[in-house]
């Protein structure tokens, strides 16, 4: 079963998601392998090195259950991507500011591209 945790939706969303992905019925005190663990390997994309490591460290000796990774995990990608989300949701708030923004993206990658192309053709002697 896949698990989808959309980024940009409220916190207590992104939360129930997260509690969703699946994982084993290994007891807390037992050793588990971190390199195996879709929720190791999501906090390493979102976690601090010594979060990380301190999670790591914890897998390998026992003494950390999944709810409470699934609890710091939601954390951690909350804290991560709450100004971004907090960014969104005030575009979609003001459809002017976020035409702007779109049309000077546009005019950005257009003089980009029309340099990457005259470039090629001059590399092709065209």
């Amino acid at each position: 079963m896949t698990t989808r945790i959309t980024l940009m939706a409220d916190s207590n969303i992104m939360s129930k998601q997260i509690r969703r992905i699946v994982t084993d019925s290994t007891p807390p005190e037992q050793p588990k392998d971190p390199d195996t663990c879709t929720l190791v390997a999501l906090l390493r994309a979102f976690a601090d090195p010594r979060t990380v490591g301190a999670v790591e460290e914890r897998y390998r000796t026992g003494g950390v259950g999944y709810g409470e990774l699934k609890q710091l995990l939601a954390e951690v990608i909350d804290a991560h991507v709450a100004p971004m989300r907090d960014r969104y949701h005030r575009l979609l708030t003001d459809p002017d500011e976020l035409d702007t923004r779109l049309a000077t993206g546009e005019q950005h990658a257009c003089r980009r591209a029309d340099r990457t192309l005259a470039r090629t053709m001059a590399a092709m002697g065209l």
